[in-house]
């Protein structure tokens, strides 16, 4: 083990660098296998800690390919809110659009 070549990015089959090499992934996918594959494995770090992080690359991964980030959601749901007002709020037949 070196800091240049850490053993919490190696499987048993092939090296985490490798694989997103061979396979040509993207800078986010990259990142979301590197975190996930370590998990747990690196010291200092739980496997929660680098799971989140996975998720964290995720969700920026699926709102580039959402074409709208979460800046821009958060911000049409306060116009939303602000055309809407609390009048729609208290029918409880209307369901927002922005809620999932």
């Amino acid at each position: 083990m070196s800091k240049q070549n850490p053993d919490h990015y190696k499987t048993a089959l092939i090296e985490v660098w490798d694989y997103i090499h061979e396979n040509d992934l993207c800078y986010f996918k990259g990142n979301i296998l590197k975190y996930v594959i370590r998990a747990g494995r690196k010291s200092g770090e739980t496997e929660l800690d680098d799971l989140l992080k996975a998720k964290t690359y995720l969700e920026k991964l699926i709102a580039l390919k959402s074409n709208v980030t979460s800046e821009k959601r958060d911000r049409v749901q306060e116009m939303y809110d602000a055309a809407c007002g609390d009048a729609l709020s208290c029918d409880p037949s209307f369901t927002n659009p922005f809620d999932r």
